[in-house]
């Protein structure tokens, strides 16, 4: 199967014999970059990729019966990439108001006591939900915070950081986007205005943590305002 999200190709890949087999894949355009995507486990593994005058290729091999998304991906990390410039980037470092909202839960987290704290509302800086106490927490977390943004820019753009594993942004009540996997920004331009700007993201984590296979949670950042002034 081939699906082509957000201007990437995502192609599932399966192996449905019993032995173990092994492939070559060619694409026409050189210079891509993949990684396979582990349903189960939820693991990204980069890959080595071949190229050539004609294309790109990467040789794969399959367990019995193992299937898995190969998924257009950035630049390996390490390998020359733009970095943002810095004299634009401002890092949102404050705390955060944090709260798990009942009917935001899917079925089985409703089930299972919300620690009060969190049912209220607390003041926390970024960290993983297992610090906060929260290991087999399955569900959903809500952030919200401010941020002021000048008289002056041509392009803003938010970027989350490392997130474990789903998010959606509003920017002053208005929904921005959702990211289900990296990178975690958002062209924002069009939902801030000049002065304090109001920021919520909710970040959904998986299954497993609720059946005690204890996986990376939550908003870890650091989050970032890239900002691009006007001339």
């Amino acid at each position: 199967q081939h699906r082509r999200i957000d201007g990437r190709d995502f192609f599932w890949l399966a192996n449905n014999t019993g032995e173990a087999q092994n492939c070559t894949v060619r694409f026409d355009r050189p210079g891509r970059n993949f990684q396979k995507w582990d349903c189960e486990t939820g693991k990204q593994d980069y890959l080595d990729v071949g190229a050539d005058p004609t294309g790109t290729f990467l040789s794969l091999n399959f367990d019995p019966y193992q299937a898995f998304w190969l998924v257009e991906s950035a630049p390996v990390p390490g390998d020359a990439q733009p970095a943002h410039n810095e004299a634009d980037t401002f890092c949102i470092d404050k705390s955060w108001r944090v709260r798990i909202v009942p009917d935001d839960q899917p079925p089985l987290q409703r089930r299972r006591r919300i620690p009060e704290q969190f049912r209220r509302g607390c003041d926390k800086p970024l960290a993983p939900w297992n610090d906060w106490g929260l290991p087999d927490f399955s569900g959903v977390m809500t952030y919200e915070t401010t941020y002021t943004v000048g008289d002056s820019y041509r392009r803003i753009t938010l970027d989350l950081g490392e997130v474990n594993v789903a998010a959606n942004v509003w920017i002053n009540g208005r929904f921005a986007g959702e990211r289900l996997w990296p990178p975690y920004t958002f062209s924002v331009a069009a939902f801030v205005h000049s002065g304090e700007n109001r920021i919520k993201i909710k970040v959904g984590n998986l299954l497993n943590n609720s059946y005690g296979d204890e996986r990376p949670s939550g908003l870890i950042g650091p989050v970032r305002m890239v900002v691009k002034n006007a001339d």
